[in-house]
C-alpha cells in the first residue's frame, strides 16, 4: 500500500521534466533581434523641421511662366534704367520655397538671375535672396 504522498511524488516529478523541457525549447528558441532605433535627428532640436503652410500656399500662386520688366532707379535720381525678360518660377524643396529663374535682355545683352523666396510662419516675414551673373554677391 502506498502512502498518500507517494502518489504526489511521480506528478511532481512529471511536471518539473515538463517544466525544463519548456525552459529548454525555449532556450532554443532564438530571439528576435530588436528593431534597430530610428536615426537621431540632432538638428531638430536646435533647428525643429516645418511643412509648408500658409505663406507658401501664397508663394505657390506665382508658379508659372511670366513676362517681366525690370526698372531700376539709381540712386541720386537720374533715368531709370530699363530691361525687359522672362521668368520661370517653381516651388522647390518639397514645396517650401519659391525659386524665381529670370533672364533679362537689354542692349543686346542677356543676364540670368535667380531668387529664391521663403515664408518663416515663426516671424510671419518672407524673405528672399538673390544671386546673379552681374554679381558674385548675394
Amino acid at each position: 500500500m502506498s502512502s498518500p504522498g507517494s502518489a504526489r511524488t511521480p506528478a511532481l516529478a512529471l511536471l518539473g521534466l515538463l517544466a525544463l523541457g519548456l525552459a529548454a525549447g525555449a532556450a532554443l528558441a532564438q530571439p528576435k533581434p530588436p528593431a534597430p532605433a530610428p536615426p537621431k535627428d540632432t538638428q531638430a532640436k536646435f533647428e525643429p523641421p516645418s511643412g509648408p503652410g500658409a505663406g507658401q500656399a501664397f508663394l505657390k500662386q506665382f508658379e508659372g511662366e511670366w513676362t517681366v520688366e525690370r526698372n531700376f532707379y539709381p540712386p541720386g535720381g537720374g533715368a531709370p534704367n530699363h530691361a525687359t525678360g522672362e521668368c520661370t518660377q517653381k516651388m522647390v524643396q518639397d514645396g517650401r520655397f519659391l525659386q524665381s529663374d529670370f533672364t533679362f535682355h537689354q542692349d543686346g545683352k542677356t543676364t540670368t538671375g535667380t531668387g529664391i523666396s521663403g515664408f518663416d510662419p515663426q516671424t510671419g516675414l518672407f524673405t528672399t535672396f538673390w544671386y546673379d551673373a552681374r554679381s558674385t554677391r548675394f
